[in-house]
C-alpha cells in the first residue's frame, strides 16, 4: 500500500512537468514556421526559419523560445515579440531557465559564447569560446589565448570553481569531472572543484555511477566515486560481471642491480637504456623511464620493440614502419625504416626502393657512414661487418664505414686479421682493408696454421701468408703444426714450415707429437725430429708405438708396456705400465692391473691405482672415475669431492660444472662448491656471473655462487650488472 501511495505521488508531482513539454508544439507552415497551443489555437504565426532551440529542442522556457531569421537567433517572447534582437548563432536553454547563446565575430568563423537571461539580460558576456552546462549549479568554459585554448570550471555568476588554465574538462558523473592540464595528464575533480586526485593518469572515463576507469601508461585501475582505490593501476585488462573484479595483469618484471633488488614493474616488455634507464612498453605505448628521478617519457602511441643501451627502435602504429630513439627518448633521423638493426655504435636502416632492399649504416647522431647503401650485411668479427652492394660484397668496420672496395664473390671469416676471399671465381688473401695479400690466383684456399693450402688446376701445394709459394706438386700435402707432409709412391716427405724439404729421406710414417716435435719411422728406423732446429734423434728400433704428448713428455710403449720419453728421446719413465700418459704438475697417470693410479718424476707411485681413468692435474686437483661415477683429488690422492657424481668437467675458467641425480652444481678448481647441484642448465653469461636454469625457472648467480636473481623466472635479460626477470601473467579475481 505505501508502495503504491509513492508511487501515485511521484506521479503526480511529475505530471506538470511532463504536460508542459505538450502545452506549445512548433508547425510549419508553407516552409516557415510558428508555434500553437496544444488547442491547435496559433500563438505565434509561422513566419520563421525555425522556433525552438539551436540544439534541434523545443521547449518553451519561462515564456520564451527562440526564432531564427536570415540564420541568426533570437528569444522571443508567446506574443511573437523579440526580446532580444536576431543576433546569435546559438541559443540553448540551461538547467537554471538561463540561456547559453553564442554570437560569431565579425569577418570570423569562430563564436564567442555567454549567458543571457529570459529578458535577454547579459549574465556572463560573451567571452567565451565555448560554455556548457553540467548542472544547475556549474559551467564548463573555454578562452583562447596566444593561440592554445584554456578550460575552466564556474557557477553562473562568474565566480571561478577551477581556473581557466587546463587543457579540457569533461563531465565523468553527476558529481566528477576530468580536468586535463596542459602536459597531458589528468585529474579527478568534483563539481565544486575540489581536487580528488593528483595530475597522474593519461586517460579517465565512468563505467557506470561509482565506478571510475583510471589508465597510466596503458595500466588500468578503478576508483570509487569519491576517487579512493579499488584496484591500482597495474593491469592490462579489467572486466566486472556480477559484481566481481577480473584483472589481467602485464608480465611482472623484477629489476637487479648485482645482488640488490631495484623495484618490480609490470609491463609487456622492458629493455635496458643507458647506465641508470629503463625503456616500458604496454600494448602500443612505450615510455622511458629515469629510475634515479622517477623521470618518466612517454612516446605518445609509439612501441619500443628493441634496445640496446644506446638506442631503441620503435614502431609507428598506421604504417608499420621504425624508427631510432636515442638514450634520451630523442629522435636520431626524422626517416622511416621497413626494418632496422642497432649494432652499437651504429644501426643500419632498410628502405625499400623500386623494390630494392637498401640498407644504410647511422651513427647514434643520425649521420650516414656512407654514401653506399647495401643489400645485405652481416658479422664476421667484433669489429668488422661483411655487406653486400651491387652483386659484389667488401668489408665495413663497427663504425659503419666502408674499410674495403666492394669487388669480391665471397669473403671467409678472419684469421689473423686475414682472410680468404673469392673473386671471379678464384680465391686470394686480403687483409682487413681489403688489400689482396695473395692475389686471386687459386681454384681452392684454405688455411691450416701458419700457411694456407691451395688447389690450381691439377696441383696442390702450400703458400705461406705473403703469398710466396713453398711447395706446388700434383700430389696433396698434409698440414702439421710446424710444416706439412706429402704422400708419394715412395712414402712420405717431411717439410719445414718454410716449404724446404726437411730430410731427403722418404717415411712409412710421419706423426706430429707436440709443438715442432715428429715422430718418423722408416724401415726399422725411429727418430724424433724437431723441425725448428732441425735436430733429430734417434729412436730404439724395439719402440713398436709413440703417441702425442706434451710439456716435454712423450709416451712410448716397447714390449707391449709403456712408459715417457723427453722430447730428445732419452727414456725418463721405463716401460713398466699398461699405459701411461705426460706429466702435469709433477704428477703422471699410469695404468697398474688395469686400474689408474699417478707417479711422481721419480717414478714413485704417490696416488694408488684405485680408478678406472683419471685426467691431468691442473691447480693441484684431477678428476678421476671409479665406474660410471667421478670425484675430485688432490695431489695427495685425498678424496676432495666424493667419487658420487655422473659427470664432472672443467670449464674454460677454470670452475668445475658438476652433476648428480641429473642436476648440476658449480664448484671452484679445488672443488669447493659455490651451488650444490640444483640446475637442470648452468652457462656463464660475461666472466663473473652464471645464469641457471631448475625445471624451467631462470635465475642468475655470480662466480662466488651468491643468487644475484633467484631462479624463478621464465627469462632472463642481462646487461653488465643488470638484470631483468620476467613472469608472464593470467586472469585473476582481484580481491
Amino acid at each position: 500500500m505505501r508502495q503504491a501511495l509513492y508511487a501515485l505521488l511521484i506521479g503526480i508531482f511529475s505530471l506538470p512537468f511532463s504536460l508542459s513539454g505538450f502545452q506549445y508544439l512548433a508547425f510549419e507552415q508553407e516552409g516557415r514556421f510558428g508555434v500553437k497551443d496544444s488547442a491547435d489555437n496559433i500563438i505565434i504565426p509561422a513566419r520563421y526559419q525555425k522556433v525552438g532551440w539551436s540544439n534541434g529542442n523545443f521547449q518553451v522556457v519561462n515564456d520564451v523560445i527562440a526564432a531564427q531569421v536570415n540564420d541568426r537567433w533570437a528569444l522571443i517572447d508567446l506574443k511573437g515579440s523579440n526580446v532580444t534582437p536576431h543576433r546569435f548563432a546559438n541559443i540553448t536553454p540551461t538547467p537554471l531557465n538561463t540561456f547559453i547563446v553564442a554570437e560569431r565575430k565579425r569577418n570570423s568563423i569562430r563564436k564567442q559564447y555567454g549567458i543571457i537571461n529570459a529578458k535577454g539580460k547579459e549574465l556572463l558576456p560573451l567571452n567565451f569560446i565555448e560554455i556548457s552546462a553540467i548542472d544547475d549549479k556549474s559551467l564548463i568554459v573555454r578562452t583562447e589565448r596566444d593561440g592554445e585554448f584554456y578550460s575552466g570550471l564556474m557557477d553562473y555568476n562568474g565566480q571561478i570553481r577551477i581556473p581557466i588554465d587546463y587543457k579540457s574538462i569533461v563531465p565523468l558523473s553527476k558529481a566528477r569531472i576530468c580536468v586535463e592540464n596542459r602536459q597531458g595528464f589528468k585529474a579527478i575533480f568534483s563539481i565544486s572543484g575540489k581536487a580528488l586526485t593528483s595530475f597522474q593518469y593519461n586517460r579517465i572515463f565512468s563505467f557506470n555511477e561509482g565506478i571510475i576507469f583510471i589508465e597510466r601508461y596503458n595500466h588500468i585501475g578503478i576508483l570509487d566515486d569519491e576517487a579512493k582505490m579499488i584496484v591500482p593501476p597495474l593491469y592490462k585488462e579489467i572486466q566486472i560481471k556480477n559484481d566481481q573484479i577480473m584483472v589481467l595483469p602485464f608480465a611482472q618484471w623484477s629489476y637487479f642491480e648485482k645482488e640488490k633488488s631495484k623495484g618490480v614493474f609490470y609491463e609487456d616488455e622492458v629493455f635496458f637504456s643507458g647506465k641508470d634507464n629503463l625503456w616500458f612498453t604496454a600494448g602500443s605505448q612505450s615510455s622511458l623511464v629515469q629510475l634515479n628521478t622517477g623521470e618518466v617519457t612517454p612516446l605518445n602511441g609509439l612501441e619500443v620493440t628493441d634496445a640496446n643501451e644506446k638506442m631503441a627502435i620503435i614502431k609507428q602504429p598506421k604504417s608499420n614502419l621504425y624508427q631510432v630513439l636515442n638514450a634520451n627518448a630523442q629522435l636520431i633521423r626524422p626517416n622511416s625504416y621497413d626494418s632496422i638493426v642497432l649494432s652499437d655504435p651504429v644501426f643500419f636502416g632498410l628502405q625499400l626502393k623500386e623494390g630494392i632492399k637498401e640498407w644504410i649504416a647511422y651513427d647514434t647522431l643520425g649521420k650516414p657512414q656512407s654514401l653506399f647503401t647495401y643489400e645485405r650485411f652481416r658479422p664476421i668479427a667484433h669489429d668488422m661487418f661483411v655487406a653486400k652492394r651491387g652483386d659484389k660484397v667488401g668489408l665495413l668496420n663497427t663504425l659503419g664505414k666502408d674499410t674495403s672496395p666492394f669487388i669480391y664473390d665471397h669473403i671467409d671469416e678472419f684469421n689473423d686479421e686475414m682472410a680468404i676471399a673469392e673473386y671471379q671465381g678464384r680465391f686470394g688473401l686480403i687483409n682487413s682493408r681489403g688489400n689482396w695479400m695473395i692475389t686471386p690466383y687459386y681454384d681452392s684456399l684454405s688455411f691450416s696454421h701458419g700457411n694456407l693450402y691451395f688447389e690450381q688446376g691439377s696441383f696442390k701445394g702450400v703458400i705461406n701468408r705473403y703469398g710466396t709459394i713453398l711447395t706446388r706438386e700434383s700430389v696433396g700435402f698434409t698440414p702439421l703444426p710446424f710444416g706439412f707432409y706429402r704422400q708419394s709412391d715412395q712414402g712420405y716427405q717431411l717439410f719445414k714450415e718454410n716449404g724446404t724439404l726437411a730430410l731427403d729421406y722418404h717415411y712409412d710414417t710421419i706423426q706430429a707429437i707436440q709443438e715442432d716435435v715428429v715422430f718418423l719411422k722408416r724401415a726399422e728406423l725411429n727418430f724424433l725430429y724437431h723441425l725448428k732446429d732441425s735436430s733429430s734423434f734417434a729412436l730404439g728400433k724395439e719402440i713398436e708405438v709413440v703417441r702425442p704428448g706434451h710439456s716435454g713428455w712423450i709416451p712410448f710403449q716397447k714390449g707391449g708396456q709403456w712408459g715417457l720419453l723427453d722430447l730428445q728421446g732419452r727414456l725418463k719413465i721405463a716401460n713398466r705400465y699398461q699405459e701411461i700418459r705426460p706429466f702435469s704438475e709433477e704428477r703422471a697417470p699410469v695404468k697398474l692391473i688395469g686400474k689408474w693410479g699417478f707417479v711422481n718424476v721419480n717414478e714413485t707411485l704417490v696416488i694408488q691405482p684405485n680408478y678406472d681413468d683419471v685426467a691431468d692435474f691442473l691447480q693441484g686437483h684431477a678428476i678421476v672415475r671409479q665406474g660410471n661415477v667421478y670425484g675430485l683429488i688432490n695431489q695427495e690422492g685425498k678424496v676432495i669431492l666424493p667419487i658420487q657424481y655422473s659427470k664432472i668437467q672443467r670449464l674454460e675458467n677454470n670452475y668445475l660444472l658438476v652433476e648428480e641425480n641429473a642436476k648440476l652444481g658449480l664448484t671452484d678448481v679445488k672443488g669447493v662448491f659455490l651451488k650444490n647441484p640444483q640446475f637442470n642448465q648452468l652457462r656463464f653469461i660475461g666472466e663473473e656471473y652464471i645464469l641457471v636454469e631448475t625445471e624451467g625457472k631462470y635465475g642468475v648467480i655470480d662466480v662466488k655462487g651468491a643468487d644475484i636473481v633467484p631462479a624463478i623466472y621464465e627469462a632472463i635479460k642481462y646487461s653488465g650488472n643488470r638484470f631483468l626477470g620476467k613472469i608472464s601473467a593470467t586472469w585473476e579475481t582481484f580481491n
